[in-house]
């Protein structure tokens, strides 16, 4: 019981990490591709500290994917709500 309510808590608090630090991420990976003319393969490519929403002993609940082109999608959520960006839109929430 102690670890599920651990767990909850660390999943909430990444939640809340990336709903406040997202944007950042975005500037961080738009100045990557400034400086190197594409974008990373991962986000761990990415300078120390420019992702959120880590969690103890599991990474981050920041997914990315390079998209076909030059784009990229971000996103993080729950079985409630999924919070979205691409290199063109900031982030939004769409209830799932």
């Amino acid at each position: 019981m102690v670890g599920y309510l651990g767990g909850g808590r660390s999943s909430q608090a990444a939640s809340n990490d990336c709903v406040h630090r997202g944007e950042d991420v975005r500037a961080a990976l738009a100045q990557y591709r400034k400086d190197r003319g594409h974008l990373p393969v991962s986000l761990s490519e990415l300078s120390r500290g420019s992702t959120c929403g880590n969690r103890p002993m599991r990474g981050t609940i920041l997914r990315y994917e390079r998209q076909a082109g030059r784009g990229y999608a971000l996103w993080f959520g729950d079985s409630l709500a999924v919070h979205e960006a691409t290199d063109e839109a900031p982030f939004s929430l769409r209830k799932t």
